[in-house]
């Protein structure tokens, strides 16, 4: 699926945070709505993760305890919970209506979530809102809405994210090195 470039940071933020962390199933609650299946047959493109603490558990424990990246990784798959990501690309515009991406963003108007990024372009017709459930100063879950003319994104994943491990993993496992977060130790 071939992305515009104005919206590939927004997505690398996206992939950076799906594999490096997971929804909190019982807390946050896995934010996985049916009706976007209805895009998949008017979609030239399409991409699903269904990722529950079962099969991350099972990851975790492939990993090895003795390499340091592998080490970090297994860290942070350890507080998941699960991943969900739907993306459709489609042929034409119009596929989907303003009020379904607005039902879509309204999933995460609940007290505990936050919504910590929101972009609109009207040159390009792009939107993209971020949010994020925290309890006290632990990330508990972050979600992804993206809203192009020809694309639509939904990302959520629940969890324990620790923004330090998961800096330790900029840069491996196709990561990408975005230095969002730095402790005081540089």
């Amino acid at each position: 699926m071939k992305m515009p470039a104005r919206l590939r940071p927004c997505l690398a933020l996206t992939l950076l945070f799906t594999l490096s962390s997971a929804p909190h199933a019982q807390q946050a609650g896995l934010q996985r709505p049916n009706d976007l299946e209805r895009y998949e047959a008017q979609a030239t493109d399409s991409v699903e993760v269904t990722i529950d603490d079962r099969v991350l558990r099972l990851a975790a424990r492939a990993l090895s305890d003795a390499k340091p990246q592998e080490r970090a990784a297994k860290a942070l798959l350890a507080g998941l919970k699960s991943v969900y990501v739907r993306a459709f690309e489609f042929e034409r515009e119009g596929v989907y209506q303003p009020s379904e991406v607005e039902a879509l963003r309204s999933r995460f108007n609940a007290p505990e979530w936050s919504k910590v990024v929101g972009v609109r372009s009207r040159k390009y017709g792009d939107n993209v809102d971020v949010f994020i459930s925290s309890a006290g100063a632990q990330l508990k879950g972050i979600a992804v809405v993206v809203a192009a003319p020809r694309q639509l994104v939904y990302v959520h994943v629940s969890g324990d994210i620790d923004l330090e491990r998961l800096s330790e993993l900029e840069g491996q496992f196709n990561v990408p090195r975005l230095e969002l977060y730095r402790s005081g130790k540089e």
